[in-house]
Formats: C-alpha cells, sequence, structure tokens
C-alpha cells in the first residue's frame, strides 16, 4: 500500500461520499474498491483508507443534507417538476444571462485539462481558477448558512 489515511468524524447530520476517480485500487474496511466508483461513508466514525501501489485520486463529497425535495433533469436540479420546466424555459428564453464565450458549445477543449488544483498543490497542466475574496459582509453572511 502506498498511504493510508484516516478520515475524522464529522458533525452530527453529516453525510459524506468519496470518489476514487483515478489509481490503481483503494481499501476501505477490508473492502477493496476500484476507480470511478463513489462510496457512501459513515461520517460518524473514522474511515481508514488504504491507497494502492499506484497514486490514488480520491474525491470526498461531505455537508449536511437540505431537508428539501430534490429533482434532477439534464443540468437542472431543483425541488419540483415545476421547477424544472420553469429552469428549462428560462434557459431557452435568455440563457441565464447570455453565453459571453464565441462557442456556443457548454465544454471547453481536452487539451485545456482539468479546472482543479489538487490538495497537495499538483496541478501539472490544470487551468486553475480562483474565486474572488468574500468581502466581511459575505463573509458574515456564510458564517449564518453554515
Amino acid at each position: 500500500m502506498r498511504f493510508c489515511r484516516t478520515c475524522p468524524i464529522a458533525s452530527d447530520g453529516i453525510t459524506r461520499s468519496l470518489y476514487f476517480y483515478e489509481g490503481e485500487q483503494i481499501r476501505i474496511e477490508g473492502q477493496e474498491i476500484r476507480p470511478n466508483h463513489c462510496i457512501e461513508l459513515a461520517a460518524n466514525q473514522p474511515t481508514i483508507v488504504k491507497n494502492g501501489a499506484k497514486k490514488g485520486h480520491l474525491f470526498l463529497l461531505q455537508g449536511r443534507p437540505i431537508q428539501e425535495p430534490v429533482v434532477q433533469h439534464g443540468p437542472f436540479v431543483m425541488n419540483s417538476q415545476e421547477e424544472i420546466r420553469e429552469a428549462f424555459q428560462d434557459y431557452q428564453r435568455t440563457q441565464f444571462g447570455g453565453w459571453p464565450w464565441n462557442s456556443p458549445a457548454p465544454v471547453h477543449e481536452r487539451s485545456q485539462g482539468r479546472f482543479a488544483k489538487h490538495i497537495d498543490g499538483e496541478s501539472g497542466n490544470h487551468v486553475i481558477y480562483r474565486l474572488p475574496k468574500l468581502s466581511k459582509e459575505e463573509q458574515a453572511i456564510l458564517q449564518e448558512l453554515l
């Protein structure tokens, strides 16, 4: 095994999923997980993740459920079918404020690479977008939401 890490216990009410998207294998609780699989983790207990011989890439999703209905269709996620229909109509009418790029394509060229910076700072050919710094007022609002 290349490394072993422990996901610590999260606050009550948190759900946690781990997506293994690149590498040879990982082991969790003795179970082998192959690439391109997502598993639900028990956030109320520590989880030991052991990596295989090849470098592994994982994506941890964690959050508090919103306790509302969720309806998804294509790229749209809303609370009801009616809201999905409204979102489609809004998009068809305004493209949500217009599309400022020269091409109507909703994706970027494959040659641009991924749009992420890994936790270890590795970026290779990745394109990295930085979010603007929040004002003190925006930070306060965000704290209230959390």
